[in-house]
């Protein structure tokens, strides 16, 4: 070997070590560089409501390096579906707690709504009302499917038989055949309507089938078929209902300063109490209520000590109205000229007896009852503002009677007066005549 070439190959191999230095410099450039970019790359590039992990050390996985976990919002879904089961267009969708609201059309998404009863109604043009209590869970999602159906067309009138008046009236239709609810508060949970101020009324029931028709006022069921009747679409759409004739009271209480009426003056109609008392056993005996003293005792579980309640604003601000209203009771009744004036509305309730019915006059001072009690004593009473008026003449009633109370108050006490000792008195007169009929029979007829 000539000495040319023996001092080439140490240049050779710097040249070799000088190479795989760069070449490891530039992979750990490379490598850096990759790193940076995933990491500025990966929290960007997720989705919101989403959770980025990075899994670089994972060799297994790709060099992309992250995973995603999705952190699922609770929701309340409803979607609206016709007879077939397609999508209905034009459902209005309402769900309502306490004193929250939420609506929707067509189709339903909340998040996060507030766990428990809510009441959800659907309405659809043409289509009978859906309505029906749902529990809202409190830890998974939840999902509801109303279906709308054709429902039956019944329209119709309620009239008195001496044509009286029927505007108001309740007209629900029990299904199945079964008797009317004697709790009005159940009345509401039927297919129903309210009579106009002509007695008239239209409602949808929700399916055909076996109904029977009832009329209600006042909590009380005044009308009710002998028999159910079946109904499908395009049959029996007519119902005129013809009442009998009630027992009723017109009140008119005029001033003796003016000789004319004034809105807003309160009438009070007294029952004897043992007889009330009697009637409403009868009916909760009728309703299958167990009287509190024959219930059984049981004992509440108490509550763990760790629950807590969380109130909503307007919930905070209803509790705190309600605090505020029964500090001013408090207040109002330590005073001892609010105790006497108590003691003087007080001193118009006969002995023995309680409220039966009430209301305030009309701006023509007049107001009617309807349905009053019959072969027993009935006892009065008026009010103008924090006054209380004995009315010095009482009531004997038959069925069917139409009676005329007019009352007359003395004039207003001076701001300055002296408070009274004993209650003032009002005067009255009675008039009463049998009830005049138009000739129309009692009953329901269908066409």
């Amino acid at each position: 070997m000539t000495p040319q070439n023996q001092r080439s190959r140490p240049n050779l191999g710097i040249a070799l070590i000088v190479l795989s230095v760069g070449c490891l410099v530039l992979l750990l450039f490379r490598d850096g560089t990759e790193s940076v970019e995933r990491r500025e790359l990966g929290p960007a590039d997720s989705e919101e409501g989403e959770l980025s992990v990075g899994v670089d050390h994972l060799a297994d996985l790709p060099a992309a390096g992250r995973f995603n976990l999705a952190i699922e919002r609770r929701t309340w879904s409803v979607q609206v579906i016709d007879e077939k089961g397609q999508p209905l267009n034009g459902a209005q969708i309402t769900a309502a707690r306490g004193g929250q609201r939420l609506e929707a059309t067509d189709l339903a998404l909340w998040e996060e709504p507030l766990p428990g009863d809510w009441v959800l109604t659907v309405a659809s043009p043409g289509l009978p009302v859906w309505k029906k209590s749902i529990d809202v869970a409190t830890s998974v999602s939840t999902k509801t499917t109303v279906q709308l159906a054709k429902g039956v067309l019944i329209s119709g009138r309620v009239r008195y038989a001496d044509d009286g008046r029927c505007d108001g009236r309740f007209v629900g239709f029990v299904p199945k055949g079964e008797r009317a609810p004697l709790a009005a508060s159940k009345w509401l949970e039927l297919p129903h309507a309210r009579t106009d101020r002509d007695g008239r009324f239209q409602l949808l029931l929700p399916e055909s089938g076996s109904y029977r028709a009832f009329v209600g006022w006042g909590g009380n069921v005044l009308f009710e078929e002998s028999r159910p009747q079946s109904h499908a679409p395009g049959g029996f759409s007519y119902l005129d209902v013809v009442l009998p004739a009630p027992t009723r009271l017109v009140v008119e209480v005029k001033e003796a300063e003016t000789g004319r009426g004034r809105g807003g003056l309160g009438v009070s109609l007294y029952r004897r109490k043992e007889l009330m008392e009697a009637e409403l056993q009868a009916k909760r005996t009728a309703m299958g209520v167990v009287p509190r003293a024959q219930r059984p005792l049981h004992t509440a579980p108490s509550a763990p000590p760790s629950t807590l309640t969380t109130l909503t604003e307007e919930e905070q601000a209803e509790a705190n109205a309600a605090e505020e209203a029964r500090a001013r009771a408090e207040e109002r009744a330590k005073d001892p000229d609010e105790r006497r004036r108590r003691a003087l509305r007080m001193a118009v309730v006969p002995e023995g007896y309680g409220r039966s019915m009430s209301g305030a006059t009309n701006q023509h001072g007049r107001i009617i009852f309807e349905n009053v009690a019959t072969g027993e004593e009935l006892r009065f009473a008026l009010g103008r503002g924090t006054e209380a008026f004995a009315v010095t003449l009482s009531a004997w009633l038959d069925e069917g009677d139409q009676a005329r109370l007019e009352a007359e108050i003395p004039a207003a006490m001076p701001q300055d007066a002296p408070m009274l000792d004993a209650p003032r008195t009002a005067t009255a007169s009675l008039q009463v005549a049998p009830h005049a009929t138009s000739g129309a029979e009692p009953g329901a007829r269908w066409r």
